[in-house]
Parts: structure tokens; C-alpha cells; sequence
């Protein structure tokens, strides 16, 4: 019934936890795949001296990239790679918390006409990660447009509705272009007011920090332009404005890092 999609690189040291709580996950109609985005930290040899015996009786499928494309691209390889329903997608540093897959089960028994899930997440202190809700809700065009999904949230979706709406492989931390399509063409969404996912905010190399989003300036910019093309013949004027003042926003702080990477690089080299 379910994937659980792992994609990896360099966290040869934080990635066991994450492979733990989906091997708690899962039965024998589920499995994990980990997609390894050319790690060059001997990930490989841990997972497979760690997990062979998993990986022989194919709970585990483990897929070594030879070049690294980034987190999205490895989502679609392994998306690519499921042959089951439903697709869980879980960092390489994240767990699924006990009662997950109660949770997860629930939801798609008594949601039958959803495609995709997003379910809430907690710190590691159990805090919930967002605004606090009474219950769960259907994302409409307009909701997932002004304010996203709350806080940090875990998708699960059918593999056939990710299959026909890929992930912009070549722009990181975009997932949502995928997501705003599916919503924009009609596939029901849902925000389910369960926490599923222990999420970590740990470690320099997360896209969420915030030196790292001014580095990906160039590349945000680059999104919001491909969410203003999906939207602008489906959203009011005021809609539009605040999109395309988001664009100028990036522009600018764009600007600012080009010159900000041409200092740095003349600076090193003198």
C-alpha cells in the first residue's frame, strides 16, 4: 500500500533513525526506498552493511545515483521506483512518530475521494510545528495560495496523481509547483490535523536556513516566476499583485547576492 521515499546525500550519520521509524512503519505490503543523491560519505556501505538483510527480502530498495541532481529529482526517481498506491516522502533526518500509520490509514479510509494528504509534524521537543488547528480541512485554490500548508507538513500521495504531476526536478525545495497544479486541475487536498512526522531542523545543510535561502535566491526566483505562469489565468487581481511583488522582492535580494558572490570572489583571490 505504501512507499515510504527516502532521498539521501552525505548524511551517512543521521539517516539511521529515519530507516528505523520506517521499517516500524511498514508491513508486508509496504516498503522503504532510498534514493542515495551520489553521497560521497560511504552512505553506501553503511546502508548495506546495516540493512542487508532488509534490503535481500526488498523492504528496503536502495538506489545509488552516479551523479547528484538535488532532492526533488530524487523524488521522482523514486516515485519512478514505487509500485505501491500511496507515496510517503520522509528526510533522510526525519522520523515517523508511534501511531503514523494508524493515522495515515485513517485518513485515506474516510477521505476516499482525496489525493493527497499533508499531515502535521512535530519538534523533537513534541512541540507541533504551526499554528495550532481545531481539524482538518480541504485546501482549496485560493487557501493553498495565500497561506501553504501549516507549519511544516509531510505529503502522502497517490502514486498515479504524482506520476501524471512531477516535481520541477531542476528547482530544490519547489515541491509546492507540484502541489499548486494538482490543486489548480481539481485533485483534492487535504491538511489532516494528525502528527505523523518528528521533523528536524538540525544541520547548516537544511534549504530552510535562512543563509541558505539567500544563497538560492536566484533559484526562488525562478519558482516564484513558474508559480505566478501556473496561476495567473486562475486567481483574482489582488492574487496576482502580491505574487508579482514577491518577484520583484527576489529580484532585488538576487541582485544583492550577485554582488555579495562577486565581492567574495574577488576577495579570494587577491
Amino acid at each position: 500500500m505504501f512507499s515510504i521515499v527516502t532521498p539521501t546525500f552525505n548524511r551517512k550519520n543521521r539517516i539511521s533513525n529515519s530507516i528505523d521509524s520506517s521499517l516500524s512503519f511498514i508491513n508486508k505490503d509496504d516498503n522503504v526506498i532510498i534514493v542515495d543523491d551520489a553521497s560521497n560519505d560511504g552512505t553506501e556501505n553503511f546502508i548495506k552493511n546495516r540493512y542487508g538483510n532488509f534490503i535481500d527480502n526488498n523492504s528496503i530498495q536502495y538506489y545509488l545515483l552516479q551523479e547528484n541532481n538535488g532532492v526533488t529529482y530524487a523524488k521522482n526517481f523514486g516515485t519512478s521506483k514505487s509500485e505501491k498506491e500511496w507515496v510517503i516522502f520522509l528526510d533522510s533526518d526525519d522520523c515517523l512518530v508511534e501511531g503514523a500509520y494508524q493515522h495515515i490509514s485513517n485518513a485515506i479510509e474516510t477521505f476516499q475521494d482525496v489525493d493527497i494528504f499533508f499531515f502535521r509534524c512535530e519538534n523533537h521537543q513534541g512541540e507541533v510545528i504551526g499554528p495550532i488547528l481545531k481539524e482538518s480541512y480541504l485546501l482549496n485554490l485560493n487557501e493553498y495560495v495565500n497561506n501553504g500548508t501549516p507549519g511544516e507538513c509531510i505529503p502522502v500521495i497517490k502514486k498515479k496523481t504524482l506520476s501524471k504531476y512531477p516535481y520541477t526536478a531542476n528547482l530544490r525545495g519547489f515541491e509546492s509547483l507540484a502541489y499548486l497544479k494538482m490543486i489548480r486541475d481539481g485533485v483534492k487536498a487535504m491538511v489532516i490535523n494528525e502528527i505523523v512526522r518528528e521533523y528536524s531542523d538540525f544541520g547548516e545543510d537544511r534549504l530552510s536556513t535562512k543563509f541558505n535561502l539567500f544563497l538560492r535566491s536566484d533559484k526562488l526566483l525562478q519558482g516564484r516566476i513558474c508559480f505566478y505562469n501556473i496561476l495567473k489565468e486562475h486567481v483574482t487581481l489582488d492574487i496576482k499583485i502580491k505574487l508579482i511583488f514577491k518577484i520583484v522582492k527576489l529580484k532585488v535580494i538576487s541582485l544583492i547576492l550577485s554582488v555579495y558572490l562577486l565581492f567574495k570572489g574577488n576577495f579570494k583571490y587577491k
